[in-house]
């Protein structure tokens, strides 16, 4: 059960947060929306997996969800906006908002601070529209690189960018 708990703190912070910028509505609809997902996501874990002690970043899986979700269209971006809580609310939007609670959680009137980094590693030779590129980097701050997921070496590459 602490594990549960300890889970959530992020999440629930977020909801308190008050960004600076005219976004700040949208921030705290996407703190909402983020807490509904994070909830739903620990129920379907523990319910899977009732016995264990489950510790998740609710907010990192928000936050690839959202980052892959600005290159998705159609039903499958209906799909993702459905179970992140986003509907009706845009990805450059989304990505505003989400930009402003990364910056207040690193903003020194506060004493939460979360360092995060963002990459998204595509196969080599797939095509990826510079527009996605772009907005995750605005974003997100992720950057966006192709990787040769069948050479032996590209776990290696991947782990020391985590390290570092």
């Amino acid at each position: 059960m602490k594990s549960r708990i300890s889970s959530l703190v992020l999440l629930i912070l977020l909801a308190g947060l008050q960004p600076s910028t005219a976004s700040s509505t949208v921030a705290q609809k996407l703190a909402v929306a983020e807490n509904g997902f994070a909830f739903k996501l620990l129920k379907q874990i523990a319910s899977e997996q009732p016995a264990a002690n489950i510790f998740i970043s609710p907010y990192s899986a928000a936050t690839v969800l959202q980052m892959v979700g600005t290159g998705a269209a159609g039903q499958t971006r209906a799909g993702m906006q459905q179970v992140l809580g986003t509907a009706g609310l845009s990805s450059e939007t989304v990505g505003v908002a989400n930009r402003d609670i990364a910056q207040s959680l690193n903003h020194d009137n506060t004493n939460v601070i979360l360092t995060t980094a963002n990459v998204i590693w595509y196969r080599a030779g797939s095509p990826v529209k510079p527009e996605f590129i772009a907005r995750n980097h605005q974003f997100f701050g992720a950057t966006v690189d192709a990787i040769n997921f069948a050479d032996p070496h590209a776990a290696g590459i991947i782990n020391a960018w985590a390290s570092d």
